[in-house]
């Protein structure tokens, strides 16, 4: 399968995997070089491409875990891997290509167990889901999905707006009615406010933490600009009310954190 191709593993800089990430349409904050040195460790990380006649066209960033005084370990794979190129046609073969790329690095040659999340959303007829099977990867039906709603931003508002359900127009109603102001940005000063509220509702909530709030923070200055988190701040009478920090990267916007005082 890769006789067309050629795999480079760990050979690539810093810049030129921001270039590189920039090229998917799939592409997420979970890929890029400052998610992975800052939250697992650069000494932990690896880095995979395939080329076709010169051109890179699937790539992948992976968390190496080595089991203590074992040679042995796990390669995890989060939001990946990229293969669907920015302004042109998904290609399967693409896909079949790293993900056999994958396998020969990280499971034959270094005797990994391979973990791959993949940033697919797949059809009814789970296409995407039977093709990675015929690689060899195995379906872990136990393991709970991640639960998630798709909203298409490109409508117009108003068409938008119709198909929320009653309860959300009235609640948005109101909302409009309060002169609040939304301020969009990428300073620190938005993103130490966004903290605040956080601190705030944390110590009201008591909720189980299962992010860090500080390490995204961090995340956010390393990025490359392309790349930054976009902070929204909600404001009355210009009091922070509400925040939410989203990542655009790719055709897709993830919200990461939010936060909202009593």
């Amino acid at each position: 399968m890769l006789s067309d191709y050629v795999v480079e593993v760990d050979h690539i800089t810093r810049d030129k995997w921001a270039e590189l990430v920039n090229q998917f349409d799939d592409a997420t904050i979970y890929q890029t070089w400052s998610y992975g040195s800052i939250r697992w460790s650069e000494k932990n990380v690896s880095h995979i491409s395939v080329k076709r006649h010169n051109k890179v066209i699937a790539a992948a960033q992976l968390r190496i875990m080595i089991l203590p005084f074992l040679k042995s370990g796990i390669a995890y794979l989060p939001e990946g891997p990229l293969w669907l190129q920015r302004d042109r046609d998904a290609n399967e073969d693409n896909l079949i290509a790293i993900i056999y790329a994958l396998i020969e690095e990280y499971v034959r040659k270094r005797g990994l167990y391979l973990r791959v999340i993949p940033s697919i959303f797949d059809n009814e007829n789970n296409t995407i889901r039977h093709l990675l099977e015929k690689t060899g990867l195995h379906w872990r039906s136990e393991v709970p999905g991640y639960r998630t709603f798709l909203i298409d931003l490109s409508l117009p508002s108003n068409e938008i707006r119709k198909k929320l359900r009653g309860n959300w127009r009235r609640e948005l109603n109101k909302a409009e009615k309060n002169e609040l102001q939304i301020i969009e940005g990428n300073s620190e000063e938005l993103y130490l406010k966004f903290i605040t509220l956080y601190k705030d509702m944390h110590q009201r909530k008591q909720f189980r933490e299962f992010v860090d709030i500080n390490e995204f923070k961090d995340i956010n200055q390393d990025l490359e600009k392309q790349q930054k988190l976009r902070i929204f701040v909600c404001e009355g009478a210009d009091v922070p009310i509400a925040a939410i920090i989203v990542s655009v990267i790719g055709n897709r916007g993830i919200y990461l954190l939010g936060a909202s005082n009593d």
